[in-house]
């Protein structure tokens, strides 16, 4: 949500204010987007307000910042429609899309410069891309990119049309038979408010009503005016979706992909037997299951081996370093477990889960549960291992500030930047 600005304000949501007034007032002279919100700024704020049938106080309340906002939205006069005719209804091929949710995966970290300006190099390539204005909203903007992107790779014609405003993408979807309800992976997701579609982004993989996504112009909450590019996971409730693609495999009364076309975090590093075995028990636990891959490939060093050994020497073995007094609660031995095959052994790795099913809705709670279940749910900056224990001694890896304690800030920071790698291109399959 944005803040109340009003004369003497300072910061970042000055800047992104001060460069809208100069689209939509045009002042002389133009403002300077200093952060400042000085006697000109608020001249500004008036001479919108006054032009707009809006209280005039020279303060940018939730009326003001709502019209300015809608403004901003909306494209300019002449924007082209894109390469694709008004009355298509064929279908991309399933690559193209899959590409483009690639490349926008490659993006995971893009940030405005500065924070809350809708500017930088990144995100003003984006917004020109999509024939708007340096400064503009630009969530809908990063999905065309990604389009152009993946149909300058593939040679293949951009099935997308060129926009970077929700409420057209919306209504051309809707007038050429490509809405739908349900979520599937390569879909364009639109938040929607009432009628109004507001925020967009990609759909990354889709875990029951819930979907991961990769979306531009938001933030870990999920904000519709952020600050960079985020993968977050929202739910299918408040959502229309855009299908581009190629049907999807008909499965229980709804479009899904099937386990074997779905893609994954770290998917393209292990067989299409793990891949498709590890999104059924995910599937059946209530977890994402690119969570429990970036999970395990973190606990076996990015190798997914069945046998790999704890090097602190503590006996914990395998994809999720099950301890030998674990193991034998699940009614084996580490020896045995070492023996497995990986696709054998995710039968124990479902039945270590099993008693958490349908609790673990973040990837942070998913690792807890691996490392100390005991911690899902507690303070960020609270002490798991303490220095000195033996706990501490067998997970000293995980102290990345050196204090002689972890916590799960530490633990978040580390199996994030695991997360994050499995979803890049030459991992995500």
């Amino acid at each position: 949500m944005s803040v109340l600005l009003r004369r003497g304000s300072l910061g970042p949501e000055v800047v992104r204010l001060q460069t809208m007034l100069n689209k939509a007032v045009s002042p002389k002279p133009p403002l300077v987007p200093d952060g400042d919100f000085g006697k000109l700024t608020e001249a500004a704020v008036i001479a919108y307000q006054k032009a707009h049938r809006l209280e005039v106080d020279g303060i940018v309340g939730p009326k003001t910042w709502a019209a300015l906002n809608e403004a901003a939205r909306k494209p300019p006069a002449n924007t082209p429609a894109g390469n694709v005719p008004g009355n298509s209804t064929s279908a991309a091929p399933r690559d193209l899309v899959d590409s483009a949710v690639a490349i926008a995966l490659t993006q995971l970290g893009v940030r405005e410069e500065p924070l809350g300006s809708n500017r930088g190099k990144k995100v003003d390539e984006y917004n020109t891309t999509a024939a708007v204005p340096p400064g503009s909203f630009w969530c809908m903007a990063f999905v065309y990119w990604c389009f152009v992107q993946a149909s300058a790779k593939s040679g293949k014609p951009n099935p997308m049309p060129r926009t970077a405003y929700c409420p057209f993408l919306h209504t051309w979807a809707t007038q050429h038979g490509k809405l739908t309800s349900s979520p599937q992976a390569g879909d364009i997701f639109l938040v929607m408010d009432g009628k109004t579609a507001y925020h967009t982004g990609l759909v990354v993989s889709v875990q029951g009503t819930n979907f991961k996504t990769i979306e531009g112009n938001s933030n870990d909450n999920g904000s519709h005016d952020g600050i960079g590019v985020f993968s977050i996971t929202r739910n299918a409730g408040r959502c229309h979706f855009v299908r581009l693609a190629e049907a999807a495999h008909f499965q229980g009364g709804s479009m899904a992909p099937a386990a074997g076309s779905q893609k994954i975090a770290w998917g393209a590093k292990v067989t299409q037997e793990f891949k498709t075995k590890v999104i059924g028990i995910a599937n059946q636990l209530g977890i994402d299951p690119s969570y429990l891959m970036a999970c395990m490939a973190f606990e076996t060093g990015e190798t997914f081996s069945p046998s790999i050994r704890n090097a602190a020497g503590s006996g914990a073995t395998g994809l999720i370093q099950f301890m030998p007094a674990t193991a034998r609660g699940l009614g084996t031995s580490t020896e045995a477990l070492a023996a497995m095959t990986a696709v054998a052994q995710l039968d124990y790795v479902k039945k270590y889960f099993q008693p958490y099913s349908g609790r673990l809705k973040t990837l942070e709670d998913v690792y807890m549960t691996i490392l100390y279940p005991a911690a899902v749910g507690k303070d960020a900056n609270s002490t798991l291992f303490a220095g000195g224990t033996k706990a501490y001694q067998q997970n000293a890896g995980l102290d990345k500030n050196g204090d002689n304690r972890i916590t799960p800030a530490e633990v978040s920071g580390i199996v994030r930047a695991k997360y994050n790698k499995g979803l890049t291109a030459a991992n995500f399959g």
